[in-house]
């Protein structure tokens, strides 16, 4: 079984939202980029099974050389639908989960699917402003991001539900029952 260390997201707000899918009161093994999402499962996590999640920020430049290593994966269903990749390792037991586009804009698109106005959160409805939010270190003690995820949870967003499957799907990870996040 998983531990949630063995869940690695790239970006602060990638690090919360893991934690609230999975309802952890830890937070994953944050990683802040790409390649240091890809060097943490190459070495730090090499002889264990490890997920890594990363989205496709605007401007952020081509992937690492390392990426060559992650091959994309062929499910039953369309996960371009759901803003989602998953591309596993070659020859590790490492799965890397990309979210498309910005996780940002992926949230909104979630908000906007579940009918869901993020201004009713205390959270701006534009990507612009969103970016600024969570972009911060502190947006693990955002409540109002909080309980927008949570939100979107219990309504069963296509894309965070999808997201969720998939996490468990290839980590056998064992969700709480009690709310923890």
């Amino acid at each position: 079984m998983y531990d949630v260390k063995q869940f690695v997201p790239e970006c602060f707000v990638d690090s919360r939202l893991i934690q609230i899918i999975l309802n952890s009161s830890k937070g994953p093994n944050h990683a802040h980029g790409v390649g240091k999402v890809l060097n943490k499962l190459e070495m730090d996590l090499l002889k264990y099974p490890a997920i890594g999640i990363i989205d496709q920020d605007p401007g952020k430049g081509a992937k690492p050389t390392i990426w060559s290593n992650y091959q994309p994966q062929l499910l039953e269903e369309n996960l371009i639908n759901f803003g989602l990749g998953v591309f596993k390792h070659q020859s590790k037991n490492h799965l890397v989960i990309e979210i498309m586009p910005e996780i940002e804009k992926w949230i909104l698109e979630a908000c906007n699917e579940s009918a869901v106005n993020p201004q009713e959160y205390g959270l701006p409805q534009n990507l612009h402003d969103l970016n600024m939010i969570t972009k911060s270190i502190n947006i693990h003690t955002n409540k109002e991001f909080t309980n927008l995820i949570l939100k979107l949870l219990e309504l069963n967003s296509p894309r965070l539900i999808k997201l969720k499957e998939i996490l468990l799907r290839y980590s056998n990870y064992k969700i709480p029952l009690e709310r923890r996040v």
